[in-house]
């Protein structure tokens, strides 16, 4: 009679050990699913801002490691479209010491060792 009921705890412990690693893999995944969207929903403001590298920062981060489910989707293409500029300016100079957009994007300014001037064109 104790084998039996010690097999039947034994089985039971089982069973909700089971349960609790399933219920604790859903709660990651529901965990993973409702961090992209808030990061999502901040690649969106931050590109309401003008500020493309923290949008494509936070976009970076939702790419898939080796076995886990990918969860872009198109909000996250779209996004990722509308970082990718269409110029791209490389300082081959030492003497470059800093770039900034205007607040609205539409000017860049740079700063060479002698101080700002145009970017060449």
């Amino acid at each position: 009679m104790q084998a039996h009921a010690d097999r039947d705890r034994a089985v039971r412990a089982e069973t909700d050990a089971q349960a609790q690693t399933t219920a604790a893999k859903d709660a990651w995944a529901t965990s993973r699913r409702n961090g992209y969207a808030a990061e999502i929903n901040v690649a969106f403001q931050a590109l309401a801002e003008n500020n493309l590298g923290r949008a494509r920062d936070l976009l970076g981060r939702q790419r898939p490691k080796a076995g886990q489910e990918d969860l872009r989707g198109f909000e996250w293409r779209y996004l990722w479209q509308l970082c990718q500029g269409d110029e791209l300016e490389t300082f081959h100079d030492d003497r470059a010491s800093g770039a900034a957009f205007s607040p609205d994007g539409k000017w860049f300014a740079c700063t060479w060792g002698g101080g700002p001037r145009a970017p060449p064109r």
